[in-house]
């Protein structure tokens, strides 16, 4: 009660169903215009649109232009360190190949073939020669093909700064495209392919957008409806309101009070919310004579607590509440509040005591170093009554006091029995 923003949920719990289900009709009828205000933002005005377009086909362009492929940008890294690498590279090639074919002198192929010949010269002497033989030929012919292949490296291996200043320039160039649009292939490609969306969607934005202009107006006038019915039925659901607090004010002790629900309401599709286009907050004038002012500025902390009260019994009857409990009631509770439900109240006060219908009492004893509380259905609650109005000691008069009391209650009881 204390947050205004809580006010207009109150007042549309009050309501009923129907203005719930006009409530839902409006949330989605603002969902639907919010929608089409959405998709208009999107494509933003002519201007706008124009230079979203040159923005669009800049960034195509430029990445279409630089072309990366994939896995590029480590191939040029690969690249980039042979080339820094090469005078290492070629020294190790020349060297190892010059191992090889002895430069000059008598390879290791060379070797193997002088080896061969002098075990060929004793063959005949031993049969386990002849298998040697055969694997040195095979040795030396795999010697022969691997100094080949070095020599074909030595070759392909030939390259210029012409060469190295392309593959860092290439390098560069790969690596700026992916920095700028999102850091990896995978991110370059589906960045790419959503500009491209974009811009064909914007391309032909002329016809979407007036159809969308169309739109908004027609979805602008269906919430702006919708809300005036929800504004309407609000409205009902304030006077009906603002009757039944009055009277639950009056039977609380606070007769003199005046209760407004104040709405101020709004019919612009652009400030209408999905609650509709209203605001709600309570006003009260505790006091006759006083003008109406903001309950949550001006209550103190028992009307407070009255005007909850008077608030909970009007929506216990709404929400079908069955029971409702009261702890030490206070002065100028009135009984109707049990008319419609069951009331459980715990009291110290006679009259209202007398009202009841079953009387507990509730007692305290202490047993082995435990204090223990005892609840217990009076039969007769006449002589508890008259404790309360006289105390311990109460006097010969709280008695027949007690039994008056209970008399009247019962008067009183059959008499509201007899109006339902």
């Amino acid at each position: 009660l204390l947050k205004v923003s809580n006010h207009i949920s109150l007042l549309d719990s009050l309501g009923g169903k129907t203005l719930i289900d006009q409530r839902d009709k409006v949330s989605a009828a603002y969902s639907v215009y919010s929608s089409v205000l959405a998709e208009l933002k999107r494509f933003g005005n002519g201007a706008e649109r124009e230079r979203r377009l040159d923005m669009l086909r800049y960034q195509i362009e430029e990445i279409e232009r630089v072309n990366v492929l994939e896995g590029e940008e480590e191939e040029l890294l690969a690249k980039r360190k042979r080339i820094r690498n090469m005078e290492k590279i070629l020294s190790s090639l020349e060297s190892a190949r010059g191992q090889l074919e002895g430069y000059g002198g008598v390879g290791v192929a060379g070797a193997l073939k002088s080896a061969s010949s002098l075990l060929g010269a004793i063959s005949s002497y031993d049969d386990g020669v002849t298998e040697i033989m055969e694997r040195l030929d095979s040795a030396k012919a795999e010697i022969e093909d691997i100094s080949d292949t070095l020599g074909d490296m030595l070759e392909k291996s030939d390259f210029d700064s012409r060469s190295a200043e392309r593959t860092e320039q290439r390098l560069d160039e790969v690596r700026v495209i992916l920095r700028k649009y999102g850091g990896s292939f995978e991110a370059l490609t589906a960045f790419l392919n959503s500009a491209k969306e974009e811009e064909e969607t914007l391309s032909g934005a002329g016809d979407r957008v007036r159809e969308l202009e169309l739109e908004k107006v027609k979805r602008a006038d269906s919430l702006s409806e919708e809300a005036k019915k929800l504004t309407s039925l609000r409205t009902a659901a304030a006077l009906k309101f603002e009757k039944d607090m009055v009277r639950e004010l009056g039977d609380l002790g606070m007769g003199g009070s005046t209760f407004k629900v104040k709405i101020a309401s709004t019919d612009e599709a652009d400030d209408i919310t999905a609650t509709g286009g209203d605001s709600v907050e309570f006003l009260i004038s505790p006091n006759v004579g006083e003008p109406l002012k903001p309950l949550a500025k001006i209550v103190s902390g028992g009307e407070m607590s009255r005007f909850m009260l008077a608030l909970k019994n009007i929506v216990a009857g709404i929400d079908g509440i069955g029971t409702m409990v009261f702890d030490e009631i206070d002065t100028g509770i009135s009984g109707n509040i049990s008319r419609a439900r069951q009331v459980i109240a715990v009291t110290h006060m006679p009259s209202l005591a007398a009202m009841a219908d079953s009387h507990y009492l509730i007692a305290k004893s202490t047993e082995n170093g435990k204090t223990l509380t005892h609840v217990t259905l009076l039969e007769d609650d006449t002589d508890e009554v008259a404790r309360l109005i006289g105390g311990n000691d109460y006097s010969k008069y709280a008695v027949p006091h007690a039994k008056e009391m209970k008399a009247w209650a019962e008067r009183y009881k059959s008499g509201l029995k007899n109006l339902e």
